[in-house]
């Protein structure tokens, strides 16, 4: 029986939870969310079962961890619709004139 591919959302949502059982590796972006996606392609949702393989520079400094979590914090922003469209927001804060002005 074959299963139904994840989607984009599923494997990020999955690829996420395995950066953070991983430790939140810097720069293994591609190789975590291979992992996620042969997992979800197996039926695997649960915590990860593959180990974080270790860093070839050693162990992952805070400021290494700090870097990861902001940029995964920028990935997850940009993929956020706006509440308001660019256009509206330029359009109402060009009706809203200085007191005075």
């Amino acid at each position: 029986m074959k299963t139904a591919r994840p989607t984009h959302d599923q494997i990020a949502q999955r690829a996420h939870s395995i950066w953070r059982d991983w430790n939140c590796p810097p720069g293994r972006d591609e190789e975590i969310w291979l992992a996620a996606e042969r997992q979800l392609s197996l039926g695997k949702s649960g915590a990860t079962s593959d180990p974080a393989p270790r860093s070839p520079n050693g162990p992952v400094t805070q400021a290494d961890r700090i870097q990861a979590e902001t940029a995964a914090e920028s990935a997850v922003e940009y993929l956020i619709s706006p509440a308001v469209s660019e256009a509206e927001a330029v359009k109402a804060a060009l009706q809203n004139k200085p007191p005075g002005g």
